[in-house]
């Protein structure tokens, strides 16, 4: 499957195939890299822009959530 580029007012837009079963609205952020590959990731709301004051180290102490200590990503954000 190919989809063509079309001009619209001053933009150039890309049709999504109906396949791919993206809703309506559906908000994606554009990227595009050195090689010029164009990569479009879906907005994500952080969950805690709500409530910036909210301590989670806090609340994984309150509910006394065990840790093995194995970092499998970039878990470890609380060190400077």
């Amino acid at each position: 499957m190919t989809v063509k580029t079309r001009k619209q007012g001053n933009s150039i837009m890309v049709t999504i195939p109906a396949e791919f079963n993206i809703g309506v609205n559906a908000e994606y952020e554009p990227i595009i890299d050195a090689n010029g590959v164009i990569s479009f990731m879906p907005v994500r709301s952080n969950l805690f822009k709500q409530n910036p004051d909210y301590d989670l180290r806090k609340a994984i102490n309150d509910e006394k959530i065990p840790d093995n200590g194995n970092l499998v990503g970039k878990e470890d954000f609380w060190h400077e």
